[in-house]
């Protein structure tokens, strides 16, 4: 589990730094922002649930660590990361229907 725990490490930071990036101003590095008002309010409500995922991935890779190898620890890392990628994923959607993006 300890390369589990690394590669959720480096996930983390990566969803990080993308969720500062998106947070300070850029959401067009993923949304056709074209249609939208107000940018920096869309960038900062995006940017919300980025930083949820770079959180899941780094309680993911903690959980790992403290568990060891059994199947429990497994099925608990990974159970962890699937639902709060999942909760991501639905609060990014509905932050686009509210700015009108997901048209």
């Amino acid at each position: 589990m300890l390369v589990y725990a690394g590669i959720m490490g480096v996930a983390a930071l990566l969803f990080f730094g993308v969720g500062m990036l998106i947070y300070k101003g850029k959401p067009h590095l993923l949304f056709n922002v074209k249609g939208v008002k107000d940018r920096a309010a869309f960038g900062k409500a995006v940017g919300l649930p980025v930083f949820l995922v770079a959180a899941v991935c780094l309680l993911s890779g903690i959980a790992a660590l403290i568990g060891g190898e059994n199947s429990a620890t497994i099925y608990t890392a990974v159970g962890l990361f699937v639902a709060g990628f999942v909760g991501a994923f639905v609060w990014i959607e509905v932050i686009k229907h509210k700015f009108g993006v997901a048209k």
